[in-house]
Protein backbone atom coordinates (compact mmCIF):
# COMPACT_ATOMS: atom_id res chain seq x y z
CA UNK A 1 0.00 0.00 0.00
CA UNK A 2 1.28 3.45 -0.91
CA UNK A 3 0.85 5.40 2.33
CA UNK A 4 2.08 8.66 0.78
CA UNK A 5 -1.43 9.21 -0.62
CA UNK A 6 -3.38 7.49 2.15
CA UNK A 7 -4.77 10.65 3.73
CA UNK A 8 -6.42 10.80 7.14
CA UNK A 9 -9.70 12.68 7.31
CA UNK A 10 -11.92 13.59 10.24
CA UNK A 11 -15.03 11.73 11.29
CA UNK A 12 -17.00 14.89 10.62
CA UNK A 13 -15.74 15.06 7.03
CA UNK A 14 -16.42 11.35 6.41
CA UNK A 15 -19.94 11.54 7.81
CA UNK A 16 -20.77 14.57 5.69
CA UNK A 17 -19.52 12.74 2.57
CA UNK A 18 -22.22 10.06 2.94
CA UNK A 19 -24.97 12.23 4.39
CA UNK A 20 -25.13 11.02 7.99
CA UNK A 21 -24.42 12.82 11.24
CA UNK A 22 -21.02 12.50 12.85
CA UNK A 23 -22.76 11.04 15.92
CA UNK A 24 -24.29 8.25 13.84
CA UNK A 25 -20.85 7.41 12.42
CA UNK A 26 -19.33 7.53 15.92
CA UNK A 27 -22.01 5.12 17.19
CA UNK A 28 -21.24 2.76 14.32
CA UNK A 29 -17.53 2.88 15.14
CA UNK A 30 -18.20 2.18 18.84
CA UNK A 31 -20.49 -0.72 17.91
CA UNK A 32 -17.79 -2.23 15.70
CA UNK A 33 -19.77 -1.76 12.48
CA UNK A 34 -17.97 1.39 11.29
CA UNK A 35 -14.65 1.91 9.54
CA UNK A 36 -11.31 1.44 11.28
CA UNK A 37 -10.10 4.61 12.98
CA UNK A 38 -6.76 5.94 14.15
CA UNK A 39 -6.25 7.97 17.29
CA UNK A 40 -4.70 11.30 16.37
CA UNK A 41 -4.74 12.72 19.91
CA UNK A 42 -6.53 11.86 23.16
CA UNK A 43 -9.74 13.47 21.87
CA UNK A 44 -9.41 13.24 18.08
CA UNK A 45 -10.00 10.30 15.74
CA UNK A 46 -9.35 10.06 12.03
CA UNK A 47 -10.11 7.61 9.24
CA UNK A 48 -7.57 6.71 6.56
CA UNK A 49 -8.70 6.77 2.93
CA UNK A 50 -7.86 3.07 2.59
CA UNK A 51 -9.92 2.10 5.66
CA UNK A 52 -12.81 4.22 4.37
CA UNK A 53 -12.74 2.53 0.93
CA UNK A 54 -12.66 -0.93 2.55
CA UNK A 55 -15.61 -0.09 4.79
CA UNK A 56 -17.67 1.36 1.94
CA UNK A 57 -16.95 -1.73 -0.19
CA UNK A 58 -18.04 -4.01 2.67
CA UNK A 59 -21.30 -2.07 2.99
CA UNK A 60 -22.00 -2.47 -0.74
CA UNK A 61 -21.81 -6.26 -0.54
CA UNK A 62 -24.22 -6.35 2.43
CA UNK A 63 -26.97 -4.40 0.66
CA UNK A 64 -29.98 -6.48 -0.27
Amino acid sequence: MDTSTDYVRSIEERAKAIGISQWTLRRMIRAGTGPKVIKLSPRRLGIRDSAWREWIASRETQAA
